[in-house]
């Protein structure tokens, strides 16, 4: 039987190696662009996403939850969302943080008054998006807007410190 050269096994090693990275720098690559077109955020793969009018059902049988609001489109919420989805990984709030996506009603602020609709108590302090809500037995206990400044994973990070969540 002929023996095979260790070359053709370095060869073939290269080869395979190359093509893993090729595929995962595709897959990414992928993902970025469905995420700015709109179809998909990072957060969406690990937490809960929750609708604007199923948000009382789901809030209804939890005791505290951190809503993060926001939509689509952007390269600066690409930004965001994977910070959060660290923080949410490192903290373990899987199971306390929601994700509301708003892309469709952003353009006429309808999300707003779906919101005071649902929850009156929202009225006058959900402003703009994204947006952190806390709720503490379906009640709205704090809003962080981006309407000062942008929001950053360091907000969701406040909100958890601020009222033991997850401990």
């Amino acid at each position: 039987m002929k023996e095979i050269p260790k070359k053709k096994y370095l060869l073939l090693i290269i080869i395979l190696i190359v093509t893993v990275i090729l595929t995962a720098i595709f897959n990414n690559v992928i993902r970025n662009y469905n995420y700015i077109k709109g179809e998909q955020s990072p957060l969406e793969t690990y937490i809960s996403k929750v609708d604007i009018y199923e948000l009382n059902i789901a809030l209804s049988e939890l005791n505290e939850t951190i809503l993060y609001i926001s939509y689509n489109h952007d390269k600066n919420i690409l930004k965001l969302d994977r910070e959060l989805l660290k923080k949410i990984k490192i903290y373990n709030l899987e199971n306390y943080v929601y994700y509301c996506d708003v892309s469709d009603k952003l353009e006429s602020n309808k999300y707003i008054g779906d919101f005071i609709i649902n929850f009156p108590t929202i009225n006058g302090k959900l402003k703009k998006v994204p947006a952190l809500v806390y709720f503490k037995n379906g009640e709205v206990v704090e809003v962080i807007n981006s309407d000062n400044k942008f929001i950053d994973s360091e907000d969701l990070i406040y909100l958890v410190n601020k009222y033991n969540i997850g401990k």
